[in-house]
This record gives C-alpha cells, sequence and structure tokens, in this order.
C-alpha cells in the first residue's frame, strides 16, 4: 500500500520522492545526502516561512518587512543571542550533527540557486540570503526556548499582588488571596506518574516559605505600582513577538498532549503512542511532515521548517511525543541600578553592554542593545525608581544539546537508549516513548534549578548570593516511569509528580484539563488504535472543566441533562461557557474586583480556586454568609437569561482564503496529531493541517481529513 502511495519525483532514482499528500520521502546514499534533499524538500514547500523564521530568530524582521516589526527585532536581540554566541553553541554539537546543519543548508541553498522564489519574494522586494548553519541553529533555538521553557513569571505574580493590596475589602489580607490564586501544589492534580509508581526515592527539596519569609521577601522589593509593572510584563512575556510569530506563521504557542499504552494493556499486543503538539494553527501550518531514510537512519514524522530532521515522530523500534514541561526554569531578579550597573551585596557590579544594527526597510538602521549581568539579560527598568530586572535562564547558552537529546531518540531501542538520549536535554519537555518490545516510558527533561528555600518562588528574588541559586536538580531525580501498574501514561502538560509543585505559575490543580483525557483512558478494557482515535475527538469537543463542576448542576438545574460535550449547535453548551463565567463574577468580583479586566479575571481566577471557594477550602471567605447552592444558582440565573436564543459555535482552525473551503471547527487538538502501532512492522497515521505545502496541490488537501478526525499513511520504513 505504501508504495502506491508514493510518487517519483524528478527521476525514478531520485533521493526524493512524494506521497499522494505530497509528503517527502528521502532515500540517501548517507545520512548528510537525506539531510541535504530535507532542506531542498522543505524549502520547497515553504521557503518563505523559513525566511521570516530565521529573520524573527535573527532580529531582521524590519530589515524585510519595515519598521512595524522593529520593536519585536529589539525585543527578541535583548532576551536572544549574537551571531558569535550562536556559533559557540553550533561549535559544541558532535561533528556528525553538524555535518547535518551544514547539509540542510545546502539543499535550502541549492533551491533557492534554482531561482524559482516563492512570490513574497518579489511582493517584498527582497533577495534571498544563501542559508547558513547558523540560521538553523538560531531556528532550533527559538524553537525550544519557545516549548521547553517555564516561568519568569514573577513580575506578574507581583503587579497582581500589589493589585490585591490595594482592594479595600481585602485590607490586610492581601497574602490569604495570594497564595489561594497561587498555589502551591494541589492534591487533587492528577500527575503523569502515580505514586505507586515513582520510582524517585529522594526528592529534590523546593521551597515552601512560611508567610513571615514571604513578607520578608516582599519587604525587599522596589515598591512599584501596578502601573509602572506592566511595560515589563509585556516584554518578559515576548508578548510583541508573539504577535507577530504568529502573523508570520511560525511558531508561537505552546500546549500538547501524549498517551502511551503498554504491550500488556493494548488490544493487539503492540505498545501504541497517540501524539497531538499544539503549537498553534496558521495557514501554512507551523510544522510540517517529512520521511528520511539512510543508512543507520529511518524516521518519520513533524519537522519544523527551519530544523533538520523529525522532532516527533517514529522509526521501526521506537515512537515519541513531546510536550511543554511548564517547569519553572527561569527566574526574574530585581536589581538595583547605579551608573553603568548595579548593585549586589553592597558591591557594585558592572553591566555588559552588546549592540547590534537592525535594518529597517525605507528607514535608517536603529540599533538594540543587550545589558547582560550575573543573572541574566535586564529585560525591563523602571529608571526613575533606579530598579531594572533580569531574566536569569537555568539553560542559557545550552540550549542546542536538546537538539541532540531528541536526534538521540532516531536510534532508541531500548530503556537505556531513552535514558541517555534524555541526558542530554537542557530544556524543559515531557518525553514519551513506545519500544516495538512493548515497553513505555516517561521522563520530565531539562534543566531545574535548586532555588534558596527562604524566599518566596513566586516573586522577584532580590539579585544577591543569599538569594542565588543552588545548582540544578540531579537528572535521576527528576520525574520519570517505566512499565506503569495501569500500563499507560498520559500528559497533557499536567503536573508531572505529586511532589511537584507549581512554583511561580498556577497550573496544575484538580480542573486542569488532563482529567479528561485520563477520564477516556481509566476504563479496564485493553486500548486500541480506535480509543487513541476516540481520544482526540473526546479532547477537541468535551470541557475542560465539567468533571469539576458537573456535580453542582443537578437534576432540577437547567443543565442537568448536559454532560460536558462542547457541540456545535448546542443550547447547553453556551449556557454552560456563560455558567463558568458568570459563577466566577459571583464568587469573587465583590471581594477582588475583575483585576482590572475581563480577560485578566479569566486568566487569575481560574477553575480551581473557583472549586475550592465554593467547598470553603480557601484561605480567605469568598462566599461569607452565602450558601454555595445559592451562589451557584445565582451564576446560573444570569446565564440562562444571557445564553437565549444562542447555539454554541465552537472555535476553528484557519484554511487557506479564496479556496471556497469552510473552517475546520473543534481547535483543541494537535496541530500535527500522530497515531503509532508499534507492531513488528509498525504502521503509523498522522494528519497536517491544511497541507504540506504552503502552496499548489498539497496547500489544504489535508482540510478534509482535519474535519472528518482523519488521517492518512505515514511511510515509516521505505
Amino acid at each position: 500500500m505504501i508504495a502506491g502511495l508514493v510518487a517519483s519525483f524528478l527521476l525514478p532514482q531520485a533521493p526524493l520522492t512524494r506521497t499522494e499528500y505530497g509528503v517527502p520521502v528521502i532515500s540517501g546514499k548517507s545520512i548528510d545526502e537525506t539531510m541535504m534533499w530535507a532542506g531542498y524538500a522543505t524549502a520547497q514547500d515553504r521557503m518563505w516561512q523559513m525566511e521570516m523564521s530565521r529573520r524573527g530568530a535573527r532580529s531582521r524582521l524590519a530589515e524585510a518587512l519595515g519598521k512595524q516589526y522593529v520593536e519585536a527585532d529589539r525585543h527578541q536581540f535583548q532576551q536572544f543571542y549574537t551571531t558569535a554566541e550562536l556559533q559557540k553553541q553550533y561549535d559544541h554539537l558532535p561533528s556528525k550533527m553538524k555535518g547535518w546543519f551544514k547539509a540542510y543548508a545546502d539543499g535550502v541553498n541549492k533551491f533557492l540557486n534554482e531561482g524559482n522564489l516563492p512570490p513574497e519574494y518579489k511582493a517584498n522586494d527582497l533577495k534571498p540570503e544563501p542559508w547558513t548553519v547558523l540560521d538553523s541553529a538560531a531556528i532550533t533555538i527559538n524553537l525550544v526556548q519557545l516549548f521547553g521553557r517555564g516561568g519568569a513569571g514573577e513580575l506578574r505574580n507581583y503587579g497582581m499582588y500589589k493589585y490585591l493590596d490595594s482592594q479595600a475589602k481585602i485590607s490586610k489580607r492581601a497574602l490569604d488571596v495570594f497564595d489561594d490564586f497561587l498555589w502551591q501544589n494541589d492534591p487533587k492534580a492528577i500527575p503523569t506518574c502515580y505514586p505507586e509508581d515513582d520510582p524517585v526515592k529522594t526528592q529534590p527539596k523546593f521551597p515552601n516559605p512560611t508567610p513571615v519569609q514571604t513578607l520578608k521577601h516582599i519587604s525587599k522589593l522596589p515598591d512599584l505600582g501596578l502601573f509602572e509593572l506592566l511595560p515589563g510584563l509585556r516584554v518578559v512575556m515576548l508578548e510583541e513577538n508573539r504577535k507577530q510569530a504568529e502573523r508570520l506563521a511560525t511558531p508561537f504557542k505552546t500546549g500538547s498532549y501524549c498517551v502511551v499504552v503498554n504491550k500488556e494493556h493494548s488490544a493487539n499486543g503492540h505498545a501504541l503512542l497517540l501524539s497531538g503538539p499544539q503549537m498553534g494553527f496558521t495557514v501554512p501550518s507551523v510544522i510540517h511532515e517529512t520521511s528520511l531514510h539512510a543508512p543507520g537512519l529511518d524516521v518519520a514524522g513533524m519537522d519544523v521548517p527551519g530544523v533538520p530532521g523529525v522532532l516527533i515522530g517514529a522509526t521501526p523500534d521506537a515512537a515519541w511525543g513531546l510536550t511543554t514541561g511548564v517547569a519553572d526554569t527561569e527566574d526574574i531578579y530585581v536589581l538595583h541600578t547605579v551608573d553603568q550597573g548595579y548593585t549586589m551585596d553592597g558591591a557594585n557590579k558592572k553591566t555588559t553592554l552588546t549592540s547590534i544594527d537592525i535594518p529597517v526597510k525605507g528607514e535608517a538602521k536603529t540599533t538594540a542593545v543587550r545589558q547582560d549581568t550575573e543573572f541574566g539579560p535586564i529585560v525591563f527598568e523602571v529608571k526613575p525608581k533606579f530598579t531594572a530586572f533580569a531574566r536569569r535562564r537555568v539553560y542559557q547558552g545550552k540550549e542546542l544539546q536538546s537538539y541532540e537529546a531528541v536526534a538521540g531518540l532516531w536510534t532508541t531501542k531500548t530503556k537505556a537508549d531513552f535514558d541517555n538520549a534524555g541526558r542530554k536535554a537542557t530544556m524543559n519537555f515531557n518525553c514519551f516513548i513506545a519500544l516495538k518490545t512493548g515497553e513505555v516510558g516517561w521522563r520530565y527533561l531539562g534543566e531545574v534549578p535548586i532555588r534558596a528555600d527562604q524566599f518566596d518562588p513566586r516573586f522577584p528574588l532580590p539579585a544577591t548570593a543569599e538569594a542565588n541559586w543552588k545548582g540544578i536538580i540531579p537528572y535521576d531525580q527528576m520525574p520519570h516511569v517505566w512499565n506503569p501498574k495501569r500500563g499507560w501514561v498520559c500528559n497533557w502538560n499536567n503536573k508531572p509528580v505529586s511532589w511537584w509543585p507549581n512554583m511561580d505559575t498556577p497550573a496544575w490543580g484538580e480542573s486542569f484539563r488532563n482529567n479528561v483525557l485520563v477520564e477516556h483512558l481509566l476504563p479496564p478494557a485493553k486500548k486500541t488504535v480506535d480509543d487513541l482515535d476516540q481520544a482526540v475527538v473526546r479532547l477537541a469537543t468535551q470541557s475542560l472543566t465539567y468533571n469539576t463542576f458537573g456535580p453542582y448542576l443537578t437534576g432540577d438545574s437547567p443543565l442537568g441533562a448536559f454532560h460536558g460535550a462542547m457541540l456545535a449547535g448546542s443550547k447547553d453548551a453556551v449556557i454552560y461557557n456563560r455558567f463558568i463565567s458568570e459563577l466566577r463574577t459571583e464568587i469573587f468580583s465583590r471581594t477582588t474586583g475583575n483585576f482590572a479586566g475581563a480577560d485578566n479575571f479569566a486568566l487569575v481566577a481560574q477553575p480551581d480556586v473557583m472549586a475550592r471557594a465554593l467547598r470553603r477550602e480557601t484561605k480567605y471567605d469568598y462566599l461569607g454568609d452565602r450558601k454555595p447552592e445559592d451562589v451557584v444558582k445565582a451564576a446560573m440565573d444570569r446565564a440562562v437569561k444571557a445564553s437565549e436564543g444562542l447555539v454554541f459555535v465552537p472555535s476553528t482552525i484557519p484554511v487557506p482564503a479564496g479556496m471556497g473551503i469552510d473552517p475546520i471547527p473543534y481547535r483543541e487538538r494537535g496541530t500535527y496529531i500522530q497515531i503509532i502501532d508499534l507492531a513488528p512492522k509498525p504502521i503509523g497515521k498522522n494528519v497536517v493541517t491544511p497541507g504540506v505545502a504552503a502552496s499548489g496541490p498539497h496547500m489544504a488537501d489535508q482540510t478534509e481529513l482535519e474535519r472528518k478526525f482523519l488521517f492518512k499513511p505515514m511511510v515509516i520504513q521505505p
């Protein structure tokens, strides 16, 4: 069947062929030759997207697109690397991998030299420069930074504390409310590794400050108002860069889910894998697909334009998936500034200034300056208060090592291979593996700092030796599991293990979205490929909070017959969504206000806090003399009234304009989705929306597959 899917490209024996969906299948005489043709094929499909990716990573968007991109270029450089620093990381790659990057660049340049360029070059009066290994290195680093880092939420949290402290009704209990909204560890949160499977006997230590220690920490911070902090928050979170990345169809969003099932719990006796990286939806897709073959290499799956090789995929021996780990890998340090520097423990320290020119199309060039300190680059200053904030990153200068970890998965056959590949990772990912032997496993990868225990990790840290990091959590103390008792492991960016805290980002609680995935897998029957198919549908169409709030919707409720299905045309789904919003308002608004806006309110007052407040399990009593059932009824009454005449319209996946194709409903799914059956000869299927190419017949030929929750075959072996 596979042979019939592959059409010859150029010559009958050409290394590059394509399937009926345009997926490049490359069979070279060496891995270098295969990588060269991979660069060529990806450039054929996505050259303009690759151009935007390298310019976005290297602060050169304004040169091609104009002054509206200057701020994105400037912010990128202030938290990224110079050409020399990129070269240093590249030089540390193993020689064979440097050869892959060189061969990939040669393939891209082969395409550029042929002159059949995408029309965007002419439209923007732009002539492409030769592709270099550092272009691919920059895109790779930018990608793993986006998906493999977490934290740096301290400015946001400090701003929230200042807001709470200003609310008259809260009075002197701002820290209690802050603790409710930014909790550290919820025992009801479902982890990836369950306690009975946890092999880590000596757990790493995490900060667990008392209220007295937290208040002492806060007292050391500069007295800044909320509106003084907000501009810095936008810079730290790279808001401008993310907006531009989405506009240019380059990676901008993080997420992802994954499931692995071992042979004992699989109906066909083979290990199974479902992987759905959630990277946002654009036209063309932010991801690409390829199938690479050479002596010593057979691998197929998802690649990202500009990055050599397969990032999520399968080989004849294994299949793997990656999801964002959400660990706290970065901290914001606050510095007292002096002329040309800052103070640390009473001594003056100088900042190191590095600048680059930013060419601007049709305008004079401008300059970007990066200020480096012992605590990372300065990302924001409040000059009238002699205050600066630096972003310290545990992975600084080591991001490209994570490419080595992924490449190690291409030849993984055993647990030892999997563990050894993971040791290379510097960035934080959940990494899942399913082997042809029938075994499955998971590791929480990357470097996570060990922090001083007398400081509260939710707030900016003072730039002192006392508050400095104390090392990195050892690899063997990072959460992991192999062949768990349940026979399966699943993750949707959730808590790794029961003892791992939220730190500075209040993500993991009882209402976290993985409850939907776990509920789907809990029935004891052995799992099938069809079960994984249905998981994709369920995750896209089921309310992520219904398991938490469904018990409040009794038979007497207007939603008594509702079971959480968020289906197009449903009246109940509209009421339910509005009910959650009204319930948030009913519980909190009279105490906290709306946090300066509806979007902020929804972000801060999460369903987990709502559920605890209804059960009166919070430090602050938000209900007062009201009964929980009365609060629920008031919210439901308003929701029903506000939803009259409305039906649920699901969010959609975009499709190319002008082709007469309707957008695809139900956006909550993978940007790329693959399901692998590790049979003696593995069988894989996947989907890339809207298609592999940016133009031509394969621009949108997978839209109907996605619309119907269907897949196409993968070419794991030629």
